[in-house]
């Protein structure tokens, strides 16, 4: 191992984090936009998927939709014959009022009509469950067909049928239109008939009560014939004199009984004779006669007592009277008050009984001359197609496959293992890209030599030797004489590239040596028209031959090869040996280019034991294929034993990104 080696060797790079993104990886858009160049064949025949679902969903499998329309006007402001007074009420205008009229229109009640109405039209028109008993399935079928709606701002009403027949829809549009109109005419003349009962039965009522009241009338005025406001007021004026003419009496009565008391008492006769106004007691008393004044007295007495007593008759006989007086006048004062009770009795009762009959009348006439509070503005055309909707089918099913192919894309680019571009390869290990070899079409392993010669101009070709000139230019002031190939797994193709890298060195005019170091597989032959006597690597090892007759040559290649031979010794031994590198040493100095094709380093050691002896490090990535986690590996195994990955070779390209498996790439 030179010191070269060492010092290469030593530089731990592949184990260096990745690169940090640089400014036009801030926004990725423009990588973005790049993956969906590389997969818009996937978009592509996506969309193509999603127009060709749209246009047999909307011509072959949806369910044409037709819809019809007919349209109702509220006459609110027609003037009404006979319903003056609004005996049956028609719809108001209020937004309550508006949105029940729509809930009328798809009642289970009004929907039941139209199920009839159409079953017995001519030609006939069955909707699917009519033939039911209850016509349920008939009638929920017509509430999801019929959309009612009010027109904003207006009293206009547009009854929306939808039905996969246009001429179905136009019949039930305007047959639900005729049957709300005829419903209305029918709970109106319901109603009104309802009303003419009630009111017949009214009348009759009230006409018996009104016989009765004046009858009773009639015999209340007999009982109070003669009997006005002026006698009662004579009668008052009689009651009231009477009574005073009493209370006179029973003073005078008073007055005759003090008079006899006083005459009685011992008085002083000229007090009493001036008191009564007596003019023979005072005569009397001046003439101062005793037993004459004495007898005066008595006879003032007697004459006081008979005054009083006749007072007092008299008094009894006027409060008799005034009684008889107090009840004439209550009697005729209630049998006017009864009177005139009556009266007003059966003046309220004749005249409600005269509004209830005209009424009746006006009912009775209005029965016949019912009108519905709407009419039919417009009637319903055959129904237009509403769906599907087939240009947004066809276009949203198209857009939909696009986005559905863009989101594919972006998942396999999510989802995916490996890297696809040599762009996000340098920038997720950090290790350079030496080379990027597109696909090649070969149809077996023997005829790849026959392309590489073929095809000089192709662009496999011109992507070898741009990986030659990489090689070749890696290290300017010494370049590399010994380059090792591995990859991280089977099949990525470094053999391929081993044999592409020998052949374009070689068309240099190089001597160059291709050594097969895997031992185990031994596949490269598979590659090669070679005939050889089975020795290889280990006899040029170990010297039993010369290094002449032991290689051998292509005659499409002007490079020799040295295949690897059976051996019983552990290859990682055999590698690790100082014969080995003493080998890899002669060879450095007999050739100007040793390529050493190697197994992958992560099936087996060997491919980190040969790098030790060699100048670089090619590992070998296929795009798309290789894991990230397996090529993060591979170099965390080279720079444990401090090699450094010199560059990486991605292979399987197409146009810049992962081949699309137009052909077999070889391994």
């Amino acid at each position: 191992m030179t010191t070269r080696t060492l010092d290469r060797g030593a530089e731990i790079a592949a184990a260096a984090p990745p690169r940090p993104p640089g400014p036009a990886a801030e926004l990725d858009l423009w990588r973005v936009l790049t993956l969906l160049w590389q997969g818009r064949r996937i978009i592509a025949v996506m969309g193509a998927a999603g127009l060709v679902a749209g246009l047999v969903y909307a011509y072959a499998l949806a369910d044409p939709r037709y819809a019809a329309e007919a349209s109702l006007a509220l006459d609110l402001r027609a003037g009404r014959i006979t319903d003056r007074d609004g005996l049956v009420g028609g719809v108001s205008t209020e937004a309550e009022a508006l949105n029940t009229e729509i809930e009328v229109i798809r009642s289970r009640g009004l929907l039941e009509q139209v199920v009839a109405a159409l079953a017995m039209a001519d030609p006939p028109l069955r909707i699917p469950g009519a033939a039911g008993p209850d016509r349920t399935q008939a009638v929920e079928a017509l509430r999801e067909a019929v959309s009612p709606r009010l027109r904003r701002g207006t009293y206009i009403f547009d009854i929306r049928v939808t039905t996969g027949d246009p001429e179905t829809s136009r019949r039930i549009a305007d047959t639900v239109a005729e049957r709300y109109i005829l419903d209305q005419v029918g709970q109106k003349f319901t109603a009104t008939e309802t009303a003419v009962a009630w009111l017949s039965d009214r009348v009759a009522a009230l006409e018996d009560e009104l016989r009765v009241q004046e009858r009773t009338l009639a015999e209340l005025r007999g009982g109070t014939e003669g009997v006005g406001q002026e006698g009662l007021e004579a009668l008052n004026r009689q009651l009231r004199d009477t009574r005073e003419r009493a209370e006179a009496a029973r003073d005078a009565a008073r007055a005759a009984r003090e008079r006899a008391a006083a005459a009685a008492s011992g008085a002083d006769p000229a007090e009493l004779a001036r008191r009564y106004a007596d003019p023979a007691l005072a005569r009397l008393a001046a003439a101062g006669d005793g037993a004459a004044i004495a007898a005066r007295l008595r006879d003032m007495g007697a004459e006081a007592r008979a005054d009083d007593l006749r007072q007092s008759r008299r008094a009894d006989t006027l409060d008799a009277s005034a009684a008889r007086l107090a009840a004439d006048l209550d009697a005729q004062s209630a049998g006017l008050v009864a009177l005139d009770q009556a009266r007003r009795e059966t003046e309220a009762t004749r005249r409600l009984y005269e509004t209830f009959l005209a009424r009746l009348k006006e009912a009775s006439v209005q029965m016949g001359l019912q009108q519905a509070d709407a009419r039919i503005l417009s009637a319903a055309r055959p129904g237009t197609l509403v769906a599907p909707r087939r240009g947004r089918v066809v276009m949203l099913a198209t857009l939909l496959g696009l986005v559905g192919g863009t989101g594919l894309v972006l998942a396999i680019r999510a989802l995916r293992r490996g890297y696809r571009t040599a762009a996000e390869l340098e920038a997720g290990t950090g290790i350079p890209i030496m080379g990027q070899i597109p696909a090649m079409a070969v149809p077996n392993r023997e005829s790849l030599l026959d392309v590489l010669t073929e095809t000089p101009s192709g662009p496999a070709v011109e992507a070898i030797r741009s990986l030659r000139t990489s090689v070749l230019l890696s290290d300017i002031d010494t370049p590399p004489s010994v380059v090792m190939l591995s990859s991280a797994l089977p099949g990525e193709g470094k053999t391929t590239m081993a044999i592409a890298l020998a052949h374009a060195l070689s068309g240099l005019g190089k001597r160059v040596l291709l050594i097969e170091g895997d031992v185990r597989q031994r596949s490269l032959a598979a590659h090669l028209d070679v005939m050889g006597s089975g020795d290889g690597l280990i006899t040029a090892m170990t010297g039993e031959r010369p290094l002449e007759e032991v290689v051998l040559r292509d005659s499409r290649m002007e490079a020799d090869i040295l295949l690897a031979e059976v051996t019983g010794v552990n290859a990682a031994d055999l590698f690790s040996s100082e014969r080995f590198r003493r080998f890899v040493g002669d060879m450095r100095a007999r050739y100007d280019m040793v390529l050493i094709d190697t197994p992958p380093v992560l099936a087996v050691p060997d491919a980190r034991v040969i790098g030790q002896s060699a100048d670089a490090v090619l590992l070998t990535v296929a795009a798309g294929r290789t894991g990230r986690p397996e090529i993060a590996e591979a170099i965390r195994q080279f720079s444990m034993v401090n090699l450094r990955v010199t560059g990486l070779v991605m292979t399987r390209m197409r146009g810049g990104a992962v081949s699309d498996g137009a052909g077999p790439y070889l391994s």
